[in-house]
């Protein structure tokens, strides 16, 4: 199961260029410029591949965005994107033993509410790989 490696190399990669990523919280206080990303709901799903002893699996992850200034959570979004569809993002995984045949965007879904000034954009993205099974059969 590879999925911790890819939410991790996916959270570095973030962390280098410069985003921070930072976990949920009950209480998030932020400046009017500032952000909130988070990676959330990663899971996988395993396909057997026709006569071979190796699995296609899909793990798709949501990354969201908060802010209280709409152009600092596109800004944010839009940095995000770049990263997410990035060559880097597929070598890093490479280095790692983790062959990426695609990478897609499944869905963007954008929120604004007036009434908090809360501005939330959460993209949900699909990380397909080729991987052999484990010594438990997954």
């Amino acid at each position: 199961m590879n999925i911790s490696t890819i939410k991790n190399h996916v959270s570095s990669l973030f962390s280098f260029s410069g985003l921070k990523v930072r976990k949920a919280t009950k209480t998030n206080s932020q400046t009017f410029n500032d952000y909130i990303l988070m990676i959330s709901n990663v899971t996988e799903q395993y396909e057997q591949l026709e006569y071979s002893n190796h699995h296609s699996v899909m793990l798709t992850m949501d990354v969201l965005v908060t802010s209280n200034s709409e152009s600092t959570a596109q800004a944010t979004m839009d940095k995000v994107h770049e990263l997410l569809f990035s060559t880097d993002l597929i070598i890093g995984l490479l280095d790692k033993g983790i062959n990426v045949s695609t990478v897609k965007l499944l869905s963007v879904v954008d929120d604004n509410d007036p009434d908090t000034a809360i501005n939330t954009i959460m993209t949900t993205c699909q990380i397909t790989y080729i991987a052999r099974p484990t010594n438990n059969g997954e």
